[in-house]
């Protein structure tokens, strides 16, 4: 097909002239063609957003663009310049002396248990309510700091719970763990 002339919408830079007057797309002979190589015209190097693209047979492109790197390093560096003078700036604090006592033992644990028939267990045996608040009285009165690790069966009734809760409280063990 033969290369358009300008009466047709070609473009008229670069090429040989036709008889008309305007000229060809394609480069004359022997030509080349700079835009395609990745390189100016001018020689000069490329920006961040080069519009020269280059052949395939010109390999690959050694240069890396290290604009964004230098731009990331500097704000990097203003960032530490701003922070190093807090760094080195320190709190008074008093700290404790270390001691090579051994720590407290924890303290005793009772586990209670209310089931949905309104039945408790205590530590393995089974109790009512009248004996629970005396077994919860007896076991305030050896150690009142026992802890007492309360659970409840899903489908008991709320009366059972707060029966156990108010049995522990009225003995004086204030340390109640409610447990699933």
């Amino acid at each position: 097909m033969p290369p358009l002339s300008c009466r047709q919408g070609a473009a008229t830079t670069g090429g040989k002239r036709h008889s008309n007057g305007c000229r060809s797309v394609l480069p004359a002979a022997g030509r080349r063609r700079t835009v395609e190589s990745g390189i100016p015209p001018d020689g000069g190097s490329t920006m961040a957003a080069s519009t020269y693209a280059p052949r395939p047979r010109d390999g690959a492109m050694a240069d890396m663009n290290v604009t964004p790197l230098v731009d990331v390093m500097l704000v990097m560096l203003v960032i530490f310049m701003i922070t190093a003078p807090t760094l080195t700036r320190t709190l008074p604090m008093n700290l404790p002396i270390p001691s090579h006592e051994q720590p407290p033992s924890p303290p005793p644990r009772t586990d209670l248990h209310v089931d949905a028939f309104g039945s408790y267990t205590l530590d393995g045996r089974t109790l009512d309510a009248k004996s629970l608040r005396a077994a919860l009285d007896g076991i305030a009165r050896v150690a009142p700091d026992t802890v007492v690790h309360v659970s409840v069966a899903a489908d008991s009734e709320y009366q059972g719970f707060a029966t156990a809760l108010a049995a522990a409280q009225d003995s004086g063990l204030a340390n109640l763990a409610l447990e699933n």
